[in-house]
């Protein structure tokens, strides 16, 4: 039966330097479009080699009359020259308040190159103008350039679908540059030494937790009288990864990890032949890990990871059709603190928008992201684990805050060494006080109120 969708057409802008780009750009959208044969939305790549027909005028005008002028949104893609006619054409999309999408490449140039005008030029109109008036973001390689527009189409869906009196402008568009927590551009730091000991207190304190809902999906997935095939995304040092999954029989683990010193720790204290550790960066190398897995599960890494909405679904895609994804994250929205403590907002407030930070409002995403998948999941549950510091004794609470707060200047640390700047120096030593402080005073007052929360969304194929 005939189904009635909405089309937007999307003009594709760029300099003849990115005609690779251009050819990808129209397969991403066509590929989003597939994914998405149940969605009511369709976006139509405009090319104007493809689209545009011979007639009067001065080419760039006729092109502009015949395309620019009609097309809903626009992508332009720049390498390394500005063009004049994609400037044009940009110019006209910010002119009739249509939104535009702007990446940049960041590959690196030869020196010749790097000092030709055409590419000054395009450096200088970038820093004046595109990344005060636009979407504009950075790309290295093709991958890349396809997570960020597959994310912006996305939300462009959702803006649409969720607003009956949606316009389409670029005031309304609900990506800008301001609206960058959702998906982060690069992962977040990880320091190994410094790091283990937090991330063993963490895996205790939500063991019970973890295990009251792996077994609830075991046996889901045993009831099937087969071998489970098991996939923990971010396993550290192998301690959470073995001691969630060592007393389940007929099982093979994966475990998976960046951290190369990690991966070494895990794989030479684990004696279960059941378990293997590789290293893998997720969001470079997803597309080399196998397919056919019974069960993902990750635990408090998917915050760390930038683009992690398109990470969850492509980790969807290695899945079994009646596989199960298990992810918990962290929800900083939800903590809560009492009494009222100047010093402790300061701390949370700040470290949470402090680059190389990781996203940690992510746990109320985990359902959204999961129900963008495709095929879309048959049932999602979402469950939360509550810690406080209610009846604590003084180790306990000194555990609970190296637990949410130990970590939180650590950001901050390694962008004043990194940049030996006064301001960010200065910054990092306040940080550092306060985080003293604020321990002190955890450890010593029983007082002290806090509550934190974790969410774990099981979602089935």
């Amino acid at each position: 039966m005939p189904k009635q969708v909405e089309i937007y057409h999307i003009f594709l802008a760029s300099p003849n330097d990115a005609i690779e780009e251009r050819r990808l750009v129209k397969e991403i959208i066509y590929e989003w479009n597939s994914i998405n044969f149940n969605s009511d939305i369709r976006f139509e790549p405009v090319l104007w080699e493809l689209h545009a027909r011979p007639d009067l005028g001065r080419g760039q005008e006729v092109i502009n009359q015949q395309l620019v002028n009609k097309c809903d949104i626009a992508i332009a893609i720049f390498n390394k020259r500005l063009g004049e006619g994609t400037l044009e054409e940009v110019e006209l999309f910010k002119k009739n308040k249509k939104p535009i999408m702007i990446y940049f490449s960041n590959t690196t140039v030869s020196d010749e190159i790097a000092h030709s005008k055409e590419f000054q030029e395009l450096q200088q109109w970038k820093k004046d103008v595109a990344w005060k008036d636009f979407l504009a973001e950075d790309y290295s390689l093709a991958d890349d350039l396809k997570n960020k527009i597959f994310k912006n189409l996305f939300k462009l869906k959702d803006a649409i679908e969720n607003d009956e009196n949606f316009v389409l402008t670029q005031k309304n568009l609900n990506f800008t540059k301001k609206d960058t927590a959702e998906t982060y551009k690069s992962n977040s730091a990880y320091d190994v030494k410094k790091d283990r000991k937090r991330l063993r207190i963490q895996a205790k304190a939500l063991e019970e937790f973890d295990n009251i809902y792996i077994e609830n999906v075991m046996k889901k997935l045993q009831s099937q009288n087969k071998h489970i095939k098991i996939l923990d995304v971010g396993c550290s040092d192998g301690f959470l990864t073995i001691s969630r999954f060592e007393k389940y029989d007929n099982i093979s683990v994966v475990g998976i990890d960046i951290s190369k010193e990690q991966i070494e720790i895990a794989t030479n204290e684990n004696t279960n032949e059941n378990f293997t550790f590789k290293v893998m960066d997720i969001t470079e190398k997803i597309d080399e890990l196998e397919d056919n897995f019974d069960l993902i599960f990750s635990a408090y890494t998917m915050h760390h990871l930038k683009n992690s909405d398109i990470i969850i679904s492509k980790l969807w895609d290695k899945l079994n059709p009646d596989g199960i994804m298990m992810i918990r994250s962290p929800d900083d929205g939800l903590k809560v603190n009492f009494p009222f403590d100047e010093d402790l907002e300061f701390l949370l407030q700040t470290t949470d928008k402090i680059a190389g930070s990781s996203d940690r409002i992510h746990g109320r995403k985990l359902y959204t992201f999961s129900q963008r998948c495709r095929p879309k999941p048959k049932k999602i549950e979402i469950k939360y684990f509550i810690d406080d510091t209610a009846n604590l004794n003084a180790e306990k609470r000194e555990n609970y805050f190296e637990h949410y707060y130990g970590y939180r200047n650590k950001y901050a640390k390694q962008i004043a060494q990194q940049t030996k700047n006064p301001d960010d120096i200065k910054l990092a030593e306040k940080l550092s006080d306060i985080l003293e402080k604020q321990r002190d005073r955890f450890e010593s007052s029983s007082e002290v109120y806090s509550v934190s929360i974790a969410v774990l969304s099981i979602a089935y194929k």
